[in-house]
């Protein structure tokens, strides 16, 4: 899909979010939902090699016992992470420099 399709419909970004978010079904769904599955598709890609990437840290972590030999990888990781995301998607608070 090109941009002016996008923009033809939805003067901005916002008026095209908002209408994102009021209607789960309509025009709005059925233009941008295919743009709506790619883009959840890499994420899941994203986070599933975060979480690998991360876990294998934890794991090497706990083989030169650094952790508890038992330590689960995944759990760690996200307890570790999730008061951050909350805290960004919630908050919009950057870290400081």
């Amino acid at each position: 899909m090109n941009k002016t399709t996008v923009y033809r419909r939805w003067p901005d970004k916002a008026d095209l979010v908002t209408d994102l978010c009021l209607a789960r079904t309509g025009r709005a769904h059925v233009l941008i939902g295919g743009a709506l599955d790619e883009a959840r598709g890499a994420h899941q890609a994203f986070r599933v090699e975060r979480f690998r990437q991360s876990a294998a840290i934890v794991e090497r972590a706990a083989e030169l016992g650094e952790l508890l030999p038992d330590t689960d990888a995944r759990l760690l990781v996200e307890d570790t992470c999730g008061p951050v995301y909350y805290r960004l998607l919630n908050f919009a608070v950057r870290a400081a420099p």
